[in-house]
C-alpha cells in the first residue's frame, strides 16, 4: 500500500472518530452535585482542589469539578498523602448533609 493511501484512510478514519465523538459526548449525563442525595450511595467526581485545610488525622479539601462547580470534601487518610492546592483529583465517597450543605465524606482521593 502507498504512502498516501495510508496517510488518506488514517485522515478519513480520523474524522469519523472525531464525528462519533462528537455525537456520542451529546448523550453523556455529568450529574450536578444538588442532584445528589444523602444517602448511603458511592459517587464519583473529578475535579482540581481550590482549597485545602489539613487538621490532625483530616483533610478538608474544596474540589471544583469538571461542570464549574464546587464541593466540600472530607477525607480521613490512614496515612499521610501528599496533596496541594491546584492539584487534580478524583473523589469517591458518600454525600451528607452539613448545616444545609452538601458534602462528600471521601473514602477514596486519588491524584491525576
Amino acid at each position: 500500500m502507498k504512502e498516501s493511501q495510508i496517510i488518506k484512510y488514517s485522515a478519513i478514519i480520523a474524522l469519523i472518530g472525531l464525528i462519533s465523538l462528537f455525537f456520542f459526548s451529546e448523550n453523556v449525563n455529568l450529574a450536578n452535585i444538588e442532584e445528589f442525595t444523602p444517602v448511603e450511595e458511592i459517587v464519583e467526581m473529578e475535579g482540581k482542589i481550590s482549597s485545602l485545610r489539613k487538621h490532625e488525622k483530616a483533610y478538608f479539601l474544596k474540589v471544583d469539578g469538571l461542570k464549574k462547580e464546587t464541593i466540600d470534601v472530607i477525607f480521613f487518610p490512614e496515612e499521610d498523602v501528599f496533596l496541594e492546592e491546584g492539584s487534580y483529583v478524583s473523589v469517591e465517597g458518600v454525600v451528607e448533609e452539613y448545616k444545609g450543605k452538601r458534602e462528600i465524606i471521601a473514602s477514596v482521593v486519588k491524584i491525576k
